[in-house]
């Protein structure tokens, strides 16, 4: 299975402007996950840091958050931060724009085969139907776990 998380949600960019539903505090969360998940390009090791943040939201603020979610995932928070702060973080803005669907409703905008899926619970059965109709050996995890189950992952220090 592969894994793609585009965070960047309701933004809009104009020209060089970036505005995030939810204000700049937003923006800047969206910054420090856009460079954590292109310096250590791994899930194994950017999805603990993303679902970190995203748990924390950004409290006390997104650099103390993103420190402390950093160092549980063993990534250097000075490359993210360098990444944050730099051109290069204005540029993961509006490349992580570019990917994320014009039309979409809300987020988290959610796509399993190429096809919109419900969420909010259903998502681990929903991956479960699809490794079984692809014919392929579902996760271990998929006839134990139960909607319910899916906040059951908290690796966060936060």
């Amino acid at each position: 299975m592969n894994l793609t998380i585009v965070p960047f949600g309701n933004g809009k960019i104009s020209g060089n402007k970036v505005t995030c539903q939810h204000g700049p505090t937003e923006c800047l969360g969206n910054s420090y996950e856009q460079c954590g998940i292109v310096h250590y390009p791994k899930t194994s090791q950017h999805f603990p840091y993303y679902y970190c943040l995203e748990k924390s939201g950004g409290k006390p603020n997104f650099k103390e958050a993103a420190t402390k979610c950093a160092k549980a995932s063993d990534m250097d928070i000075s490359v993210i931060e360098t990444c944050v702060n730099g051109d290069e973080g204005k540029a993961l803005q509006k490349r992580y724009a570019q990917l994320t669907p014009s039309d979409h409703k809300y987020t988290p905008w959610v796509e399993l085969d190429g096809t919109v899926t419900k969420q909010r619970g259903t998502f681990i059965s929903q991956l479960c139907k699809a490794y079984k109709k692809a014919g392929g050996t579902k996760p271990a995890g998929c006839p134990k776990i139960d909607d319910e189950q899916v906040d059951a992952y908290k690796p966060c220090p936060v």
